[in-house]
């Protein structure tokens, strides 16, 4: 396989998304919802996140390349701390990896290639992007 420069590439086990995915459908869980503050990693091959809670939630995707195709992240929790989710591998529009939230209802929905490359699609509310 050959990669682009600036690009990421990962080696994905099929076998943990064929039993999530495939094989028994019943276990999917495509959406995490964070109910409590503080630090959390996101699982694989989930869809969207969810931030539920008024306090600050600083949540890690090790690596965008598990979460490909449509991926939404919303706040649906009150409170104006400044919810963000970083991803350690792949970005969400080429440059920025962190995007912050602060408001009930925001929402930003990106495209990720099977690198963990991201094309913003929407960015409902004014989610905040920034390169850490």
């Amino acid at each position: 396989m050959a990669t682009v420069a600036g690009t990421a590439a990962a080696n994905i086990d099929n076998s943990e998304f064929r039993g999530k995915r495939l094989d028994q459908p019943q276990k999917r869980s495509n959406v995490h919802r964070i109910t409590v503050a503080g630090a959390d990693v996101c699982p694989r091959y989930v869809d969207s996140i969810e931030l539920v809670h008024a306090t600050q939630i600083t949540s890690v995707i090790a690596d965008a390349s598990y979460h490909p195709g449509l991926f939404c992240i919303k706040q649906t929790g009150s409170g104006t701390a400044g919810h963000t989710v970083t991803l350690t591998k792949g970005s969400f529009d080429g440059t920025n990896n962190t995007a912050t939230l602060n408001a009930v209802k925001e929402c930003l929905l990106v495209w990720f290639d099977t690198w963990g490359n991201g094309t913003i699609v929407e960015n409902v509310g004014s989610v905040g992007l920034s390169a850490v």
